[in-house]
């Protein structure tokens, strides 16, 4: 549980009021350029950034817990060939096959330094490997399929795989979602993933979101403007 709730909200009200800016900064810029494209990028690219670094935050304030870095798709094929390998019997079968999977690996595929999550932590003697979203609705059938595969191999490497989005999840399209839920990911969604922080650490992440994230009110002077290109109050949400 967080005790020093004084300094974990510094902490969250310095992050943020950088972030606030940049958005400011952003939409300032699109606007006295005339660019009328452009401002969902903005926003969905600045609300998902915002929702992993405030719940990081808010772990990172709890004594109780270690959060620890992203995993990767090279730390998947290392494990899974340190576990295979182990049956061969000679040494030099051993190293043989790791030389000869890892070429195959690095002809065939980029995506070795792709991340599997955003972080892990452990709590309660489980340890969780997280995914934050703010919403999720991509088209592209490679990132779908790289984010359902990533739910099998962190279960593989003993992990409880979270995708922990902001959002309730009827926003985000419906077949990434059950394919992700199919392939080991559990949903975390609205009020659930900020019930899923505070059952961690005590802490309502809700009562600062509603405190701190109007992102509207702080882009006033930019409203009339934002409404005549269709990004008026309602699109702005936390």
């Amino acid at each position: 549980m967080i005790k020093d709730i004084e300094k974990l909200e510094k902490d969250l009200n310095k992050y943020i009021k950088s972030e606030k800016n940049k958005i400011k900064k952003s939409i300032d810029e699109k606007i006295s350029s005339k660019k009328q494209h452009g401002y969902s990028q903005t926003i969905g690219r600045n609300y998902g950034k915002i929702w992993e670094n405030i719940v990081k935050i808010v772990l990172k304030n709890d004594n109780n817990i270690e959060l620890k870095n992203k995993i990767y798709y090279k730390d998947y094929v290392n494990q899974w060939i340190e576990e295979n390998i182990a049956t061969l019997d000679k040494k030099c079968c051993k190293t043989n096959s790791e030389i000869i999977l890892k070429l195959f690996l690095e002809e065939n595929t980029s995506s070795e330094m792709r991340d599997l999550c955003d972080f892990t932590f452990k709590y309660k003697n489980k340890v969780y490997a997280v995914d934050t979203k703010y919403k999720f609705n991509s088209n592209d059938s490679n990132t779908v399929r790289e984010i359902a595969n990533s739910g099998i191999y962190l279960k593989n490497m003993g992990y409880i795989p979270i995708l922990l989005i902001r959002t309730n999840k009827q926003a985000s399209q419906k077949s990434p979602i059950l394919r992700f839920e199919k392939n080991g990911w559990e949903i975390k969604d609205d009020n659930n993933a900020i019930d899923f922080i505070k059952e961690i650490t005590g802490y309502n992440l809700n009562n600062w979101i509603s405190k701190n994230l109007n992102i509207w009110n702080y882009l006033k002077e930019y409203q009339v403007e934002l409404e005549k290109l269709g990004y008026g109050k309602e699109e702005w949400n936390y």
